[in-house]
């Protein structure tokens, strides 16, 4: 499935080799790499025109960042992108809240304005948007807490930045989410998964056409018929089910909420061409089931009826997925772990043995 491109601009003046980047570590199956696209061209100031001051301030902060420099980093990056204040919410930015950009001041100002500083940073943005995620892509251990914070902090500067001057660039309209999806992809590679999850469900509502109650934003009118829109709105939830499968939250709400996302996905899965499907749904599958044997193996910490409806939701989707042959040994995996649980009631155990078995036979009938 070919994948848009986001929306940073190529100056003429930058190099070939800054007009694609492909980071590894964050592609997901199906999915093209990330590419750059151009500004639109305007009849006026057609050049970039940067001080001597400010090109070497450029340099020097692409300079930290490819040399592991990262002393004050996001502090640097703040007093070089204040022209942007105007335009930015005043609040300051964590790793866990999103900065968006001030929509009535940017409404107000003119477009001249907007279109300048497109002209002046986009070049600098796309550089910069193109060396974090590989920086971010590396263990943590060998980043510093306080150095992740400021990458993070740096990374949704830019992103917002980058979003503020988004209507003077020829892309499509969730072209910005895909980069911020790009972040979300640095924040599992560093095992942060509440800020991942936090990061996913801030993108998922600031999509077009939401509807009131509901997660995901209306298939039809939200651009439904396109299937890298769908591939987006897709990724964003297999990164949730991710997260919290890797995270082991006992928080029941957690996986309520997976519940949820995944009932709603199953429209949108259908858009997809058939391989992408399958190789998306084998991703989702898995997290599932690793959520699944936790919620079983730690039975006493939830609900009954949670784990019974994660446990059919999880063996209907295999049922469902290329690896339909593995239901009944997904479904013998969980009774094991069930049987050896004494130390619950066995009232509670035998109600969700007795979901599981029920599910695992549905399914066979379905089948035969």
């Amino acid at each position: 499935m070919g994948r848009p491109s986001p929306c940073v601009c190529d100056s003429p003046e930058e190099p070939a080799r800054h007009r694609s980047h492909t980071l590894k570590s964050s592609r997901r199956p199906g999915l093209a790499p990330l590419k750059t696209l151009s500004c639109p061209p305007s009849p006026l100031n057609s050049h970039r025109f940067l001080s001597p001051m400010d090109s070497s301030m450029e340099s020097s902060l692409i300079s930290k960042l490819q040399s592991s420099d990262f002393a004050n980093i996001h502090h640097h990056f703040l007093s070089h992108l204040r022209p942007f204040s105007p335009f930015l919410n005043s609040k300051p930015t964590t790793t866990t809240t999103t900065r968006k950009p001030n929509r009535s001041s940017s409404s107000s100002s003119s477009s001249s304005s907007i279109r300048s500083l497109a002209k002046q940073f986009l070049p600098f943005l796309n550089r910069v948007l193109s060396i974090l995620p590989k920086v971010l892509s590396v263990s943590s251990s060998d980043l510093e807490t306080t150095s992740l914070r400021e990458l993070f902090d740096t990374y949704r500067l830019c992103l917002d930045c980058l979003e503020c001057v988004s209507s003077q660039l020829a892309c499509k309209f969730y072209s910005i989410h895909l980069q911020r999806v790009r972040m979300v992809h640095c924040f599992v590679a560093q095992a942060m998964w509440r800020e991942a999850v936090d990061e996913s469900f801030s993108i998922l509502q600031s999509l077009p056409a939401g509807l009131e109650g509901r997660y995901l934003p209306d298939l039809g009118k939200a651009g439904g018929g396109d299937q890298d829109f769908c591939g987006l709105v897709v990724e964003i939830v297999l990164s949730v089910v991710k997260c919290v499968s890797m995270s082991q939250s006992k928080d029941g709400r957690e996986y309520r909420r997976v519940l949820d996302l995944v009932e709603e996905l199953t429209p949108w899965f259908r858009v997809l061409d058939a391989n992408t499907y399958e190789k998306l749904h084998r991703v989702l599958v898995s997290h599932l089931y690793r959520c699944t044997l936790f919620l079983v193996e730690e039975l006493a910490c939830f609900d009954g009826d949670l784990v019974c409806t994660f446990c059919a939701a999880t063996l209907t989707e295999y049922a469902k997925s290329s690896m339909k042959d593995q239901t009944l040994k997904c479904g013998r995996r969980i009774c094991s772990s069930l049987f050896s649980q004494k130390e619950n009631g066995s009232s509670f155990v035998v109600g969700v043995l007795m979901c599981v078995l029920d599910t695992i036979a549905a399914e066979c009938k379905v089948k035969s």
